[in-house]
This record gives C-alpha cells, structure tokens and sequence, in this order.
C-alpha cells in the first residue's frame, strides 16, 4: 500500500501527543494547587483532537478521504478553540 508509511507515521505523532497530554494531565491535574481550570480545558480538548485524530486515520485507512478531510478541518477548528 502506498499510503502504509505515511498512516503509520500520522499515527506515531498522534500517539506521542497523546502520551505527552497525559503526562501533563497526571503532573498538574492531580495536585490542587497546581490544578486550573484553563488547564482542565486544554487537557479535555487535546482528548478530543487525539480522538477525531485517529478518525481521520481510520477513514484514510478505508480510502475515505473527502470524511477524513472534513474531520481533519474538525481537528483544526479544535486546534484554534485551545489557542483562543
């Protein structure tokens, strides 16, 4: 498959961003004074774009690219809601 290399990558960055956001979720998040809601906020919303984020990768994995184009612009649009 042509696309395997480039799925495969897509999918290592997703995942790494995944590990980082819970790293950071589990240093600041646990301890009250550390703890703001702004942090809560950014937390939540990089569980969402690591969701449609693998969306994406599943629909590309199945040759759907106009429903994987339409949730990659849901990715961005979260992307922006979190540097608001």
């Amino acid at each position: 498959m042509h696309w395997r290399e480039p799925l495969g990558l897509h999918e290592l960055i997703v995942s790494v961003v995944e590990d980082g956001g819970m790293k950071s979720a589990h240093r600041y998040l646990k301890h009250e004074e550390t703890y703001t809601l702004l942090l809560d906020v950014l937390t939540q919303l990089n569980s969402q774009a690591i969701r449609v984020a693998r969306e994406v990768n599943a629909l590309l994995t199945a040759g759907l690219r106009l429903g994987a184009h339409s949730l990659a612009r849901t990715v961005h649009e979260i992307s922006v809601r979190a540097g608001v």
